[in-house]
């Protein structure tokens, strides 16, 4: 078994990205997978092990094996999706990186960034009803946590959501390069493939085809154009040097 996980702040694509890796013949990155025994005792813990549960019951396992044992959980999603590479990939999971590391040991981090002035504006967070600087607050967090603790793991890999929507077979290349597989042509073209997500229901709740927002994941329809943060978006990145020294770091002038 070949293990990779993915860390970042919420609304960052990494949905997006999985999902084209996971369109790789050799790679499985089927949907949100939460070691849950890291959360524990936090206030994502409920969370964390509905998605256990979900996942569980899509591969008629044992769940309590599952929350116990990521190892067989893993080896379970493999056998399940037919691969051997399995992309772990939760938000959340950021905020736990040293229990990661000790958990899972030293695998590879794909850590996926997003301009915080783009998060900031983006439609999902809205339609969650998390305000800017809330929104803010989140996406300076998660990547505070994994620039903090990216030094427990010797490799490291930054992706930007930028160059995954502009030129995604480049990136795309690189990556799974990095990975240690061989791109495939039409991985991008992720809609021609199918995804166990669609199996699941959302973090909310909801299912994908109830989802505005997932149903455009779905399809295809990315937007690729860079909105000009608003009036509002800029006075709090202007006022809060912490925030935009960390946008500079991942490569946002």
């Amino acid at each position: 078994m070949r293990l990779f996980c993915c860390v970042c702040s919420p609304r960052s694509g990494s949905t997006l990205l999985t999902r084209m890796l996971n369109s790789h013949s050799k790679i499985a990155a089927p949907y949100e997978i939460p070691v849950a025994k890291l959360f524990f005792g936090t206030d994502t813990e409920n969370l964390s092990l509905d998605k256990t549960i979900q996942i569980s019951q899509l591969l008629k396992i044992d769940v309590s094996r599952a929350v116990s044992e990521p190892g067989f959980l893993f080896q379970e999603i493999l056998k399940a999706e037919g691969k051997d590479g399995l992309v772990v990939k939760e938000p959340a999971n950021a905020l736990h990186l040293p229990r990661l590391r000790i958990s899972l040991g030293d695998v590879p981090l794909i850590w996926i960034a997003r301009d915080v002035r783009q998060v900031m504006q983006s439609k999902a967070l809205k339609s969650s009803k998390i305000n800017l600087s809330g929104a803010a607050s989140l996406w300076l967090r998660h990547n505070r946590e994994i620039n903090k603790y990216r030094r427990l793991f010797s490799k490291v890999l930054l992706v930007r959501y930028e160059e995954l929507v502009e030129q995604p077979e480049k990136l795309l290349e690189r990556t799974v390069g990095w990975m240690g597989y061989q791109y495939e042509p039409g991985m991008e073209e992720y809609w021609n493939f199918e995804h166990s997500d669609n199996k699941l229901s959302l973090w909310d709740g909801r299912e994908p085809e109830k989802s505005t927002w997932a149903k455009e994941i779905g399809e295809g329809k990315i937007n690729k154009n860079y909105k000009e943060p608003s009036e509002e978006v800029l006075k709090i990145y202007e006022g809060s040097p912490a925030l935009k020294a960390m946008n500079e770091r991942l490569g946002y002038k």
